[in-house]
């Protein structure tokens, strides 16, 4: 019986302090994300050669929103921001190398993760993942998470068949040339 009772009792207090400790790290969450989209948005602002015209920002490592996707419409740009340890990682791609976006979810019964994974036509810094609902996170409903990747999905999609008809413009062009007509 006192067993059952010392036993009741650990279970309870394991319980308690996993409590305090989730509350905790999600104050934490909370405030270094908020703190980290902040200053990503103040750098985007600062950009003499970049003009926002649309924001998606990411969860990362810990579940904390450390990355950032932005579109410059006005100069064909799309920017990647990457925030690691309160330094901003700035890539800067023309539209005409974006290459691929899709959408991925990973679970079977439950979703407990949708990423765009973004795809570009260069050498290095290639492959982004940008997770709109990340494992954990349910303050937001899944269908709101998944409105927002396939918003960012169509605008992605767009661009790449834009770049496709004035690449086969182009083709077109310099095959009529070639032929004289």
């Amino acid at each position: 019986m006192v067993i059952t009772v010392l036993l009741g009792i650990l279970i309870f207090l394991a319980w308690v302090i996993w409590l305090v400790v989730h509350k905790i790290m999600k104050i934490f969450v909370k405030t270094f994300s908020k703190k980290n989209v902040s200053q990503m948005n103040k750098y985007l602002a600062n950009m003499k050669y970049f003009k926002m015209s649309n924001v998606q920002f990411s969860m990362g490592r810990g579940l904390l929103t450390d990355h950032c996707l932005a579109i410059d419409d006005d100069h064909k740009l799309i920017c990647i921001l990457e925030l690691r340890d309160k330094l901003i990682k700035e890539n800067v791609y023309k539209y005409e190398v974006l290459k691929s976006c899709e959408i991925v979810e990973n679970g079977i019964n439950v979703t407990n993760e949708i990423c765009l994974i973004v795809i570009f036509n260069v050498t290095a810094n290639s492959v982004y993942k940008f997770n709109f609902m990340p494992y954990g996170r349910h303050e937001i409903s899944y269908r709101k998470y998944m409105e927002i990747t396939r918003n960012w999905h169509d605008i992605l999609s767009i661009i790449i068949e834009r770049n496709q008809e004035e690449r086969l413009k182009a083709k077109g062009n310099y095959i009529a040339r070639q032929t004289g007509t």
